[in-house]
């Protein structure tokens, strides 16, 4: 028989496919939780994901037809997370954990903070500027999916919806020339066509590219820069967005 490949990414992703199982197991009531749903989480989990050179890519210009278009007869709420993702840059885990007490909607800005598990990988807090597009969307999810802590609730005992549910109809409908990790390979790019400043561009996708000195003394957090840059993106995105989509941003 040949020998198994034992890869980081294959290890990873064997981790991953077993908290799914077993997170669905939660949901259907076989266990009462998940052991090991914490395992990928952090620096210092001992199955890391591989580097995001192995996520897949497209040209900016391709995200509705190999992205959105695809997934228009998906539930509200999977329309919604898969929105939400292209819109504000969130890694997977980061988006699915989101919490309404971050969402502040007066001051437009969702703030993370630094212990927050599976949705924070700098360990410090951060901030991500809401947009026109993840206002209104947020407020939509809001009026039709507040019963929970999460803005993706499952309803059962206040869980963000399993991951499974989000990532299963991405590769059941869609060509998978771009995974959700990806679409923050496209943004980036995109941000660069644009001329936008490198640390700009990185702060808008939760990395930090100033030097340890820089970190130091400079305290400025780029709240306003950053949504400038989001805004130009969402405004970009939205342009290419079929009904089923552009529907999500209105009452």
């Amino acid at each position: 028989m040949k020998e198994l490949n034992q890869t980081a990414g294959n290890k990873h992703n064997a981790v991953s496919v077993m908290i799914m199982v077993l997170s669905k197991a939660v949901l259907e009531g076989i266990i009462l939780f998940n052991p090991i749903s914490n395992l990928l989480n952090g620096s210092e989990s001992p199955f890391p994901r591989p580097k995001a050179k192995g996520f897949k890519y497209i040209e900016p210009s391709e995200m509705n037809s190999k992205f959105f278009a695809p997934l228009t007869t998906t539930k509200v709420i999977n329309r919604c997370f898969y929105l939400l993702l292209a819109l504000s840059g969130f890694r997977f885990g980061e988006c699915r954990s989101l919490r309404w007490d971050w969402c502040d909607f007066e001051k437009k800005i969702i703030t993370i903070p630094s212990n927050a598990v599976g949705a924070n990988k700098t360990q410090t807090d951060y901030y991500k500027p809401m947009t026109n597009q993840i206002y209104a969307l947020l407020k939509k999810i809001h009026r039709t999916n507040n019963t929970g802590e999460y803005v993706f609730n499952s309803g059962y005992n206040s869980r963000p919806i399993c991951e499974a549910s989000f990532r299963e109809p991405i590769k059941a409908l869609t060509s998978r020339e771009l995974d959700p990790h990806g679409i923050r390979k496209v943004m980036r790019t995109w941000f660069s066509s644009q001329g936008i400043a490198v640390n700009i561009s990185e702060l808008a996708l939760q990395h930090d590219v100033r030097s340890a000195l820089e970190k130091v003394y400079d305290k400025y957090k780029y709240v306003e820069e950053v949504r400038n840059a989001l805004q130009q993106w969402n405004d970009y995105i939205e342009k290419q967005l079929p009904q089923e989509f552009l529907d999500l941003f209105r009452e």
